[in-house]
């Protein structure tokens, strides 16, 4: 009777252990929070940092397609975008946390998911010397230019 209650006991442990291991724990913040490639060349961490920032809103602007019911209503504003950078360097679970609407979320979406076709993935998040999932917020500033009115305008 005591080896099969052990025997149940170690299977029983044994299932929570594979459980724990598919519910991986997502950070908020950790000792090296994710950064977008391109930067590991630079010698310290506050300049590698930085230079991600920079080459994140650079992919972010330089990609994103400024929807046309926004620009016909002239929306602008703050939309917020919240997503997981995974331990494999991969996008997922992206999120809008405010919008401004007229499609500029999924707009902004759409640009963050697109990270994941990039050749060199992000740098993942670290905690305890091992890399670990983390969510990210950005907030993205959509604003029309002239060149973008005037462009619409013609399209038109």
């Amino acid at each position: 009777m005591k080896k099969l209650s052990l025997i149940a006991l170690m299977l029983f442990g044994f299932y929570f252990q594979i459980i724990a291991q598919e519910t991986e724990e997502i950070f908020q913040i950790v000792e090296q929070m994710p950064r977008f490639p391109g930067c590991e060349e630079l010698q310290t961490l506050r300049e590698k940092n930085e230079c991600s920032n920079q080459k994140f809103m650079e992919y972010f602007y330089d990609n994103l397609e400024y929807p046309e019911e926004a620009i016909k209503n002239k929306t602008e504003g703050r939309v917020v975008v919240r997503f997981t950078v995974t331990k494999d360097g991969y996008i997922k679970d992206a999120k809008i946390l405010r919008d401004v609407g007229d499609g500029c979320g999924e707009a902004a979406k759409k640009v963050i998911l697109s990270m994941n076709n990039l050749e060199q993935k992000w740098i993942p998040g670290s905690q305890g010397g091992r890399k670990v999932n983390v969510h990210l917020t950005r907030p993205i500033k959509f604003r029309l230019t002239d060149e973008l009115l005037k462009e619409h305008k013609e399209n038109k």
